[in-house]
């Protein structure tokens, strides 16, 4: 059968069994990871970076490497001036651009934050029950609250402009303090891929949770409920 929707599933780390990797893109599902320390590939290839692509930006190599079984895999080679960091990244996918690439695996960060928002803000640190119905329930209703607090939020910014302005002030002052220092040190300019990340809030603060939690149960109109949440968020 034709392959309709090609999988890439973005792991930590990966790239130990190519051969089934091989063999899974036969049926369209194919792999991005940090490359593990202490593997020797040899290169056969180099390909081409379109450097124009602002999502390029940071990559520094895009080679055909190959195991001592002749199994090829793509590894891609990036730098974050912000932290120093240099990474390595091995896939089975051979079309998409490599600063794409490696934007996929950034937003896997995203997600663990996620997992970590729903065990320690939430409270979800043990399962329901033992069944795998009830396992899946659970995984759904907490799937449900993390989207219907993203759709309230962006109703709070949206329709009643009430934005966290003291976690804004914070986060513009980081980007800052990082821009300083890489003037300072005369190092290359942030690349695309992570100032675009940077944009974003991973979590949910508390004081909104606190806020949905403390108003849950009351019949308090919208509108005196969100000037609360307006001082809370004026507040360091």
């Amino acid at each position: 059968a034709a392959i309709k929707r090609k999988v890439l599933w973005a792991w930590d780390k990966a790239a130990v069994d190519l051969a089934f990797w091989k063999k899974s893109k036969q049926s369209g599902v194919y792999f991005i990871s940090l490359k593990k320390e202490n593997q020797c590939f040899e290169i056969v290839k180099e390909r081409e970076i379109d450097s124009n692509q602002k999502i390029n930006e940071g990559v520094q190599w895009d080679h055909i490497v190959v195991d001592r079984r002749g199994i090829e895999v793509r590894e891609i080679g990036f730098y974050n001036p912000e932290t120093g960091m240099h990474y390595i990244y091995q896939t089975s996918e051979m079309t998409l651009p490599p600063g794409l690439l490696a934007l996929i695996y950034a937003h896997r960060w995203g997600i663990e934050k996620i997992f970590d928002e729903v065990k320690n803000k939430f409270q979800e640190q043990k399962a329901w029950a033992t069944s795998e119905s009830a396992k899946k329930s659970q995984a759904h209703f907490l799937c449900m609250a993390h989207n219907l607090m993203l759709l309230m939020d962006h109703r709070l910014k949206v329709e009643k402009q009430v934005f966290n302005v003291s976690e804004i002030k914070r986060k513009e002052k980081r980007e800052n303090d990082i821009i300083k220092k890489l003037k300072a040190e005369e190092a290359p300019e942030r690349p695309w891929l992570y100032s675009f990340l940077a944009q974003r809030f991973t979590q949910f603060s508390q004081k909104l949770i606190r806020w949905l939690l403390s108003h849950w149960n009351l019949a308090t109109p919208l509108h005196i409920a969100t000037a609360r949440l307006k001082l809370n968020y004026a507040k360091d």
